[in-house]
């Protein structure tokens, strides 16, 4: 009825201006739409992601560094959510976006050291990635549990540090773009 036209209206109207100046309130706007799409997603919000996606394709400058912390927002968000059909949907709907992304990050990775956009462009990405390798990818993450272990293979995955931790020692390991920002305050000028 009335009250679902509002909430179709409201969701559109949240992610269709992502043109925001001021970070904080690009942060709180975010905060917002990955709120709503904890409980909307996917069955009243299927477009959600698709259309955060398209955003940072389609858009340049202040929209993609939106869309992209829109997105980082939700997929954080929603990888939070740890059963129900959520995760089910999840899983569907990450090996495409794993894709693009990867290939944007790829990119702008190249670029990274020489121009700051690029660079947050790979450090969305990489936040992004990480939380979709963590939790989107059960048989990945399974494998993950299995050689974190010493044990043999078969009691290890009961056993083992979660995938999540696996994964955040692997994110500790591996931030390149603090690497890179280390170099660049070291070197001479």
């Amino acid at each position: 009825g009335l009250e679902e036209q509002g909430k179709a209206r409201l969701r559109e109207q949240l992610v269709s201006n992502l043109n925001i100046a001021h970070a904080n309130i690009a942060k709180q706007m975010a905060v917002v739409v990955a709120k709503i799409a904890r409980t909307d997603w996917p069955d009243e919000w299927p477009g959600l992601l698709p259309q955060l996606l398209r955003a940072v394709q389609e858009g340049s400058g202040l929209t993609r560094m939106r869309a992209l912390m829109y997105l980082h927002v939700s997929v954080k968000e929603l990888t939070g959510k740890v059963v129900g059909p959520t995760r089910k949907h999840l899983v569907e709907a990450a090996p495409p976006m794993f894709e693009f992304l990867f290939g944007l990050w790829k990119e702008a990775s190249a670029h990274a050291l020489t121009d700051l956009a690029a660079a947050e462009v790979e450090r969305y990405c990489s936040k992004i990635l990480r939380r979709l390798v963590c939790h989107a990818f059960p048989a990945l993450t399974s494998t993950a549990r299995c050689r974190a272990s010493s044990r043999p293979r078969s009691r290890s995955c009961r056993s083992a540090p979660t995938a999540r931790s696996a994964c955040r020692a692997w994110t500790r390991t591996a931030r390149p773009w603090q690497r890179r920002a280390a170099r660049r305050s070291s070197s001479p000028s």
